[in-house]
């Protein structure tokens, strides 16, 4: 996913350079549980990649994305999905 910085940067908010999720402390545990799931599963079972797959989507809701910009350090954050970005920049004093 693309997305224009205010600076007039193109960034690519999947790119590890850039990328980062942003996660609650309430899902914390959630997120510590699902994953522990996943690798616990056993491959050999008829339906593991349903159940891998849906435990993937539990991961996705919640989880949010976010980048930061190299050029201009302004921190996009998708809180309701990779369509609209929250942008913030800290002044420096």
């Amino acid at each position: 996913m693309k997305f224009d910085c205010p600076c007039g940067n193109l960034l690519d908010v999947d790119a590890p350079a850039t990328a980062l999720y942003v996660l609650s402390a309430k899902h914390y545990a959630t997120l510590l549980e699902t994953e522990r799931a996943i690798e616990a599963l056993d491959k050999d079972v008829p339906d593991y990649e349903t159940r891998v797959r849906e435990m993937g989507l539990t991961l996705a809701a919640i989880k949010q994305k976010a980048c930061e910009c190299p050029r201009c350090g302004r921190i996009a954050w998708f809180r309701e999905g990779p369509v609209q970005a929250t942008v913030y920049w800290m002044d420096e004093d």
